[in-house]
């Protein structure tokens, strides 16, 4: 029974270097008459040959000859032909797609759900995908709303280069009670002094920061069941100061009106080196910035921050703003000035080379005038800038605080 090859002493073959020795077929008749049991005959594989050949040197049994090596009677052992069959196992090639599509379509999964939870959030480190798709939302309809009411309707008699600037401010702080019998909402006491400190920072006089404003509006104090004038009285000391009325008629659902009647005054040139303060509810900051035409990739954020009472946005407006270089930067650049021979008035980077459509239409080169004969159009151009209040720096330089101290404090109210 133990005739295993390579297992016993009496192997039935016997390599000798390249060569190897075989028994007839006469010897390997006798040998199974004299072993009938079969069980351990599965060393030969089930194909056309019981041997595999290794070299010149082996000799096969045909078909014929296997069946009288098992006696000329293969079913009556079957085990070994059932053991032959699942000692040997086959990988089949469409086994091996299958597995190979598997593999790939698992590591596929595996890497987009790595690239998706591993996505920074944060703006400021990294992009991430959903932040991207909502500025980039913001960005259209803020796009749609400057060419729609702004640059599809005529503008009259504007020279190039006409700027104006929308200033938008959030309403003055709000914490504790500040709610009157009436139930009207106020600015709390630091809001009052925040309110006095904005107008400090308008004027035209040196020390102020920006120049005075033209026209003021605030939030509509009447909401649906009370009033609330914070947005009103952050404006008030200002207005009070430089002696311009207040317009409070626009609220919630008016910001589409009060970006059409600044927009007509921008195109009659009536902002043209001026600017416009706005006081407004922080929730609707960024939709009102939208409507201005000013979106993310214009320089305006979506929103207003939760909390935060000291950020203002300036949307600075230029019509027909200049192309890369002035006059001034081409005539004193001698890359520019030794590019061409011709006079800095025809370069296409000199201001005057676009100035006027029917000049520049004379002065373009034939090549370039389907490319440069562009219309006219406002540009947007939106900052973020930190007021910079310092309650106790600006109650010290009103004289609320003393070396020797004092009886009592806001003396900013009594500036104005």
């Amino acid at each position: 029974r133990n005739h295993n090859a390579g297992n016993e002493k009496n192997n039935l073959f016997e390599r000798f270097d390249d060569s190897v020795s075989t028994l007839s077929i006469d010897e390997m008749n006798n040998h199974m008459k004299n072993n009938k049991n079969a069980d351990n005959c599965c060393i030969l594989k089930q194909n056309n040959n019981l041997f595999e050949r290794f070299d010149d040197n082996i000799s096969t049994l045909s078909k014929d000859e296997t069946t009288m090596y098992w006696g000329g009677n293969t079913s009556s052992s079957p085990n070994c032909h059932s053991s032959r069959e699942s000692s040997v196992f086959y990988l089949r090639p469409g086994f091996l797609l299958s597995a190979g599509l598997v593999f790939v379509v698992f590591v596929t999964i595996t890497t987009s759900v790595f690239i998706i939870f591993s996505a920074p959030t944060d703006s400021t480190s990294g992009v991430n995908w959903e932040t991207t798709q909502e500025e980039n939302l913001f960005t259209a309809l803020a796009a749609e709303n400057l060419k729609t009411k702004l640059n599809k309707k005529r503008t009259h008699k504007v020279k190039s280069r006409c700027e104006a600037t929308v200033f938008l401010l959030r309403h003055c702080e709000k914490s504790g009670d500040v709610t009157d019998r009436e139930g009207s909402d106020h600015c709390n006491y630091q809001g009052f002094e925040r309110s006095q400190y904005y107008a400090d920072l308008f004027g035209d006089d040196d020390d102020s920061r920006w120049p005075s404003p033209s026209y003021i509006y605030s939030f509509k104090p009447k909401r649906s069941d009370h009033f609330n004038f914070r947005e009103y009285e952050s404006m008030k000391p200002l207005a009070s100061k430089l002696n311009i009325e207040i317009n409070s008629q626009y609220g919630q659902t008016d910001h589409s009106h009060l970006a059409s009647e600044v927009f007509s005054l921008l195109r009659k040139g009536h902002l043209c080196g001026k600017i416009i303060v706005i006081s407004w509810k922080r929730e609707e900051i960024g939709d009102l910035a939208r409507h201005f035409g000013c979106g993310p990739s214009h320089g305006c954020p979506i929103d207003y921050p939760f909390g935060e009472f000291d950020k203002g946005w300036q949307l600075k407006y230029v019509y027909d703003p200049p192309m890369i270089y002035s006059e001034a930067h081409y005539n004193s650049s001698p890359l520019l000035s030794a590019s061409s021979s011709s006079s800095s008035s025809k370069h296409p980077f000199s201001l005057s080379y676009y100035s006027g459509k029917n000049e520049r239409r004379s002065q373009q080169p034939s090549s370039v005038k389907t490319e440069l004969s562009v219309e006219k159009k406002w540009g947007v151009y939106g900052t973020v800038v930190d007021m910079n209040f310092d309650p106790l720096c600006y109650s010290k330089t009103a004289g609320d605080y003393t070396s020797n101290g004092t009886d009592s404090g806001g003396n900013w109210i009594l500036k104005n």
